[in-house]
């Protein structure tokens, strides 16, 4: 009987995930093709098929970040359901504890985290680092509130080239919207020039529909302007490659990477840990979940148990993102900032049905 029970608690669990992912899914793209929309009015020959592509290109990413309130949410819908036919009554009537049918949804939580780390946050990444190519080959300005890529120095043999762009792509040989600014030997400046798209191709930058400002403000645009280029391209890709773009199996090298070129290499650490600690934080939220559906199964329908459920899920989910940002900064270790809010809320809601269903 356990079996059969187990077997179905889990399907309807995984059926309700399935819905609730794809109906986020649909308001993703949607959202996304909006803000597309509004980006690329003055691309020409940019179809609704294009713009519906590129939104699918970036939904896994974001989907990945909101999976927590996924699991959560299906957890607290599966649990209220179960509630509502009187089944989890039945299942109690007939000798079962909750830790017994808490377990089938604990365990499709684990086997989604480890769905998502291990396959999906490969095709996320894949479809990120694809998009932000296709955007800045399409001269997009960068959406609001995404930082500008750091500034760069290399050194040319009359002087000097620093060089910015507002997105970077490809291990950092593409830029969209890159600012160069030239010095002598002297280090006075000698001219700027902004592109729209920036390409290091045959140890050349490479700008197209470049301008060209030079002393006195006079101004001159090109439709191509190169410069030679002297940075380490596997410096450069590790400088302007964020985390979010770079897949859970390529991440130790990437942490590596960045300790050999003494770069920061924190963000990298805590992103790597986190995508680690991924399936227990699932784990946690289906037990926040289940702290609710007891209150559901003893004393009846409250709207104010799943506020508590969902406002219990969102703290978790904000000391989650704070402690990720702490943990990139370097502030915190990336182990204990990634598992301490997992261990945390495991522990919270382990104590809440104990003494909910023990006394």
């Amino acid at each position: 009987m356990m079996g059969t029970l187990f077997g179905y608690f889990l399907r309807v669990y995984l059926g309700n995930f399935v819905r609730v992912i794809v109906g986020l899914a649909v308001v993703v793209l949607m959202i996304d093709m909006v803000e597309l929309a509004q980006r690329t009015a003055s691309v020409v020959d940019f179809t609704v098929v294009d713009m519906a592509w590129l939104a699918a290109l970036r939904a896994p990413s974001f989907l990945t970040t909101i999976v927590p309130f996924v699991v959560l949410f299906a957890a607290m819908m599966t649990l209220l359901a179960l509630n509502k036919r009187q089944e989890l009554v039945i299942t109690r009537a007939s000798g079962m504890s909750a830790w017994q049918f808490i377990a089938p949804l604990c365990a499709g939580s684990l086997m989604i985290g480890l769905i998502v780390v291990l396959v999906f946050n490969s095709l996320a990444t894949a479809g990120l680092a694809l998009s932000e190519d296709v955007q800045i080959e399409l001269g997009l300005k960068a959406p609001r509130g995404k930082s500008i890529v750091p500034w760069f120095r290399q050194l040319n043999e009359d002087g000097a080239l620093i060089i910015g762009a507002e997105q970077a792509s490809s291990g950092g040989t593409l830029l969209g919207r890159p600012s160069l600014f030239f010095f002598d030997a002297n280090d006075n400046p000698v001219q700027r020039v902004d592109a729209e798209t920036g390409r290091l191709a045959d140890g050349n930058w490479v700008l197209t529909n470049a301008r060209i400002y030079k002393d006195g403000g006079q101004s001159e645009a090109i439709a191509e302007f190169t410069t030679p280029a002297s940075v380490d391209v596997k410096l450069l890709g590790q400088a302007l490659t964020p985390p979010e773009t770079i897949s859970f199996y390529k991440l130790p090298a990437s942490i590596e990477s960045a300790r050999a070129f003494g770069l920061p290499f924190a963000p990298y650490a805590m992103r790597w840990h986190a995508l680690v600690a991924l399936p227990a934080l699932l784990v946690a939220m289906t037990l926040i979940a289940a702290t609710v559906s007891l209150r559901f199964a003893r004393f009846g329908h409250s709207s104010s148990a799943i506020l508590g459920g969902v406002l219990a899920g969102f703290l978790l989910y904000v000391a989650t993102a704070l402690a990720d940002a702490l943990g990139g900064a370097g502030v915190v270790a990336a182990i204990v900032a990634a598992w301490l809010p997992v261990v945390a809320a495991s522990f919270f809601g382990v104590t809440f049905l104990l003494h909910r269903e023990d006394g």
